[in-house]
C-alpha cells in the first residue's frame, strides 16, 4: 500500500490546504473589517479631563498605615455635596476620584462633550475647599494644593487606536479561519 503524500500530516501540506481555501480565510477576513467598522461607528466618543489636588493636614497624617484622606475620594463623588456646594446636579456618576500617593487626588470627569468636561473640572478646581468647609469642622486645618488641571480634555478614542482595533479584529478573524481549516486538514491526513 502506498501512501499519498498529500495525505501527511505535515507543515507544508497544511499551508497548501491553507491554499485551497483562501476563499474562507477573506471572507472571515471582511467578517473582520466589517465588524470592527460597525462597532467603531457605533461607539460614542467621551472626553475626559483631569484634576490633580493634594490634601494634607499635619494633625491627621501620622504616618499611619492607612491613608487618612480616605473620606475626601466620598466627599468628591457626593453628588448632595457637590451640587449644594459647587452647583453641579447629576456629576457624580461622571467623576472618579484616585488617591495615587498619601492625599495626593487625581480626580477625572468624563462627558460626551470636551468642553463641559473641561468646564466642570474647572469648577470643581474652585470650589473644592468650599467641598472641604462644607464637611470638616476643622478645615481650616487642611490645606489644599492643585497641582495640575487640564485645559483640554482628551477623547477616549483616536484613528490610530480605531485603525489597530480593526486589524486586530481581522487578524482575528483570519485565525479563526485558520483554525477551522486546521481541524479539518486534521481530520483528513493519515496519523
Amino acid at each position: 500500500m502506498i501512501k499519498n503524500s498529500e495525505n501527511k500530516f505535515t507543515f507544508k501540506n497544511y499551508l497548501k490546504y491553507l491554499r485551497k481555501y483562501w476563499v474562507l480565510i477573506v471572507v472571515f477576513a471582511v467578517i473582520g473589517l466589517i465588524g470592527s467598522y460597525i462597532y467603531i461607528s457605533n461607539s460614542k466618543v467621551t472626553y475626559s479631563a483631569n484634576l490633580k489636588v493634594m490634601v494634607y493636614n499635619a494633625e491627621v497624617d501620622q504616618g499611619a498605615a492607612v491613608s487618612p484622606y480616605v473620606q475626601f475620594k466620598e466627599i468628591l463623588t457626593s453628588d448632595i455635596l457637590i451640587e449644594e456646594r459647587i452647583g453641579l446636579k447629576d456629576i457624580a456618576s461622571h467623576i472618579e476620584v484616585k488617591e495615587s500617593n498619601r492625599g495626593v487626588f487625581t480626580i477625572t470627569n468624563t462627558e460626551s462633550d470636551a468642553d463641559t468636561a473641561v468646564e466642570n473640572i474647572k469648577k470643581i478646581s474652585e470650589n473644592i475647599r468650599s467641598l472641604v468647609d462644607g464637611v470638616y469642622s476643622d478645615a481650616d486645618k487642611y490645606e489644599i494644593t492643585i497641582l495640575q488641571i487640564d485645559q483640554q480634555a482628551a477623547a477616549s478614542t483616536n484613528l490610530k487606536k480605531d485603525i489597530f482595533m480593526g486589524i486586530v479584529a481581522t487578524f482575528a478573524m483570519v485565525a479563526l479561519a485558520a483554525v477551522i481549516i486546521f481541524i479539518k486538514f486534521d481530520f483528513s491526513t493519515e496519523k
